[in-house]
């Protein structure tokens, strides 16, 4: 029996979806209305030596792993522009939610490392392609 393999992708893009609306939205609790527009905060926070720095780094790489997946198993993607923006819109929708519903900070960086990671996962599926190719 032979593996559909993009069928097999499919399932794993829905599966990280429900994950990832698992972490980002429904594991959460409600509390405050929390935003913070300020594009690389977290940086001048590290840079300035606020004792907060490297903790809110650390969450901003951890938001670009968090989104690699999502640009490596993505199914309807051509190239890296097409990625972009439907990790902007996955990664608005998230934090609009997330602001909306009182679930955490609802933040730009966020956004900007969500797609960073997303087009770092579609560059990791074009080497793994090209590689597969050169077999």
């Amino acid at each position: 029996m032979k593996i559909n393999t993009k069928k097999w992708l499919n399932f794993l893009f829905v599966a990280y979806c429900l994950f990832m609306l698992w972490v980002t939205l429904f594991s959460r609790k409600p509390s405050t209305h929390r935003f913070e527009l300020s594009i690389f905060w977290s940086f001048r926070k590290l840079f300035s030596g606020h004792p907060d720095g490297v903790k809110d780094i650390i969450q901003y790489l951890d938001n670009i792993l968090f989104f690699i997946p999502f640009g490596f198993l993505l199914p309807f993607k051509k190239n890296s522009k097409q990625v972009a923006h439907i990790a902007f819109v996955a990664s608005v929708v998230i934090e609009l939610s997330q602001y909306v519903f009182a679930l955490g900070l609802a933040e730009t960086d966020d956004v900007i490392s969500n797609v960073l990671g997303g087009l770092i996962g579609f560059w990791i599926y074009r080497l793994t392609k090209k590689y597969e190719e050169e077999k």
